[in-house]
């Protein structure tokens, strides 16, 4: 498990099911940029100064705008939880780490906000936006090592000082920086995973109370969805209730008495993920204020609310709780199978089943017997992972060899085997359907450049947000959030169409360069055995199947290929493109390659190849 697919699947898989890039970049919302960018990171600050003062005000055609550098300042905070799981996997490491690590990631652009002084980064300055060239050659950002965050101030000292530093655009509108001129001294903060890093806490908002981040903490790590541990009451009188229900009343507290506790592990971060410095008085002001809040100063938690503690264990003294609640988590014995629970929609490909509620619905017996199944799978994982050091390779494996991904039938049980998201072929997701639309045909889609911090630096058609990835099934984890899992007619057009864009000059390329898909063969071959055993040979290329040329689907195939061709040579047509426009996905690729086409076989080739790139077993796995 190793090299950039793996590498890829382990941050697309973390981020699909976290949901902690995507969201938080395609949100377009300057504000998450300041997260760290403002008064209290005084690098940051003055890198978006450096960058006004020389970038600024120029035209869009000039070099890379002031919305790029913001989005590579977004994104790079945005991939911090990915990379650092990525960082674990990849390097054998302990998974807990995931919630007890004392560090995060750094790229080069951090690591001046952050002050980390990482070693073995690419340098990084403004200049990298000096024109076009300069900003798509830059590739440094994609780099990440583990650092600390040396950079936070506070406003709330008296040696603190600051100036207001303003930018005003051709419209009139106006940039405004506060620039730190004196304060206190630098703070490091606690690091606890991605339990403390900007994104996630930013993803996953909340109010003060941080109830919301609680039940993340439980459904992400340990598998437990406290929402649906208890039924929602229903009685007017409990919901009319005003005597802090969370506490008081029992239809509410069956689920507050395991949240609210876990809660107050985050009081040192706001609604916004911002790291609250200042000393033990941490509580907002609309509690402070309130006449029978109990407030008293220095408390560093809401008195109306259970003291922070996680399963009966409280919290370590101190304010920064989040690294004991890290390894609280990471220790508790749920915590292996809530990591295959977390991992089981990147591997298996579709998300873990729920226990059937409707006692009379007619396959309740089968449903049941599914959930009970998978739930012994993923608890003797889990135990197994756990037992032998946290290595998520290892648990990969295990994953793999079970009959939830592999298709064999699951013992004699009909009631489990007959469901068909055991063992089954499942539809590939659209980073995998392109990878392999790429693999087989050996050619790749057209690729731009996207920003420079980007989790893939080249956008292509199936993979690119504002194309063709929802159509084909794919999420942006904000807008849609759950990957198609049965094709539709929308995910079936939108596959013959990504189809359409490749299939023509990748034929007229392999046949031009002796590439490996018709190898042995030539663009005037029309030899019955020579065309039939390609056509075997591309069965098993395409789809797996171990066919003879005598094979019913051979015969056929081969009466389609040879009635094209024909058609083509009987209406004179002897250029290897499709009648109408042909999109080449390969810059210029017309220029490059020979498309003369005069017994109308490439063009007949191509009809094969689309019908095979389009079948059921090619986009099903």
């Amino acid at each position: 498990m190793t090299g950039d697919g793996f590498e890829q699947f382990l941050i697309e898989g973390a981020d699909e099911v976290g949901k902690f890039v995507s969201a938080f970049v395609d949100d377009g919302q300057e504000s998450h940029s300041m997260i760290l960018m403002h008064d209290t990171t005084p690098e940051g600050t003055e890198l978006a100064i450096g960058f006004e003062n020389k970038y600024g005000n120029r035209h869009h055609e000039d070099g890379p705008q002031r919305w790029q550098f913001t989005n590579d300042y977004v994104s790079s905070v945005a991939r911090q939880p990915v990379e650092l799981i990525k960082y674990i996997v990849t390097n054998d490491r302990n998974y807990q780490e995931v919630l007890t690590a004392d560090y995060t990631m750094i790229n080069p652009f951090i690591n001046q906000v952050y002050r980390s002084n990482v070693n073995g980064l690419p340098s990084f300055s403004i200049d990298v936006y000096k024109d076009f060239e300069t900003y798509e050659a830059y590739d440094g950002l994609q780099v990440y090592k583990p650092g600390k965050n040396y950079a936070r101030v506070t406003q709330w000292d008296d040696r603190f000082k600051a100036e207001l530093v303003e930018f005003i655009n051709d419209d009139g509108s106006k940039n405004s920086y506060n620039r730190v001129l004196a304060h206190g001294g630098f703070i490091a903060p606690n690091h606890s995973g991605i339990l403390t890093i900007p994104s996630f806490l930013n993803r996953y908002p909340s109010t003060e109370t941080n109830r919301a981040r609680a039940g993340w903490m439980y459904k992400f790590f340990l598998d437990v969805d406290i929402e649906k541990s208890a039924p929602r009451t229903t009685d007017p009188v409990a919901l009319d209730d005003t005597n802090n229900p969370t506490m008081n009343n029992k239809n509410c507290n069956v689920c507050h008495q395991r949240m609210d506790p876990v809660a107050g592990a985050f009081k040192m971060y706001d609604n916004d993920g911002r790291y609250n410095i200042w000393g033990n008085d941490v509580r907002p002001w609309k509690y402070k204020d309130a006449p029978n809040s109990g407030y008293q100063h220095g408390d560093t938690w809401f008195r109306d609310m259970r003291t922070p503690v996680f399963e009966g264990t409280y919290a370590s003294t101190g304010l920064d709780t989040l690294p004991w609640l890290g390894r609280a988590i990471a220790n508790d014995s749920r915590f292996g199978k809530g990591t295959v629970s977390f991992w089981w929609l990147p591997v298996m490909g579709n998300e873990p089943v729920i226990a059937p509620q409707d006692m009379n619905d007619t396959t309740y017996n089968n449903q049941l017997a599914l959930f009970n199944e998978q739930d012994r799978v993923m608890n003797e994982i889990g135990s197994d992972f756990m037992r032998n050091g946290y290595n998520a390779k290892d648990m990969f494996v295990a994953m793999a060899m079970t009959h939830f991904f592999r298709s064999v039938s699951v013992s004699d049980n009909t009631a489990i085997a007959a469901n068909t998201s055991v063992g089954g072929r499942r539809l590939l997701s659209v980073d995998e359907l392109e990878a392999k639309i790429e693999a087989t045909t050996g050619m790749d889609f057209m690729r731009w450049t996207a920003s420079a911090a980007h989790m893939r630096r080249t956008n292509t058609v199936l993979t690119s947000n504002d194309r063709f990835r929802i159509a084909a099934g794919g999420t942006d984890t904000r807008n849609v959030e759950t990957r198609g899992t049965k094709e539709t007619a929308v995910i079936s057009n939108t596959i013959h169409y990504a189809t359409n864009l490749i299939m023509c000059g990748a034929v007229i390329k392999d046949f031009d360069t002796n590439g490996a898909m018709f190898c042995g063969i030539d663009r005037n071959t029309t030899d019955p055995t020579k065309l039939k055993n390609k056509i075997v040979e591309l069965y098993d290329r395409f789809l797996g199947e171990k066919l003879t040329t005598t094979s019913l689907d051979v015969v056929d195939t081969y009466d389609m290929l040879v009635l094209t061709a024909k058609e083509r040579r009987d209406n004179n047509k002897t250029w290897a493109t499709l009648d109408v426009e042909c999109v080449w996905e390969e810059d210029r690729g017309w220029e490059k390659y020979d498309g003369n086409d005069p017994k109308g076989m490439i063009y007949a080739w191509t009809d094969v190849i689309s019908f095979l790139l389009t079948d059921y077993k090619f986009i099903h796995e």
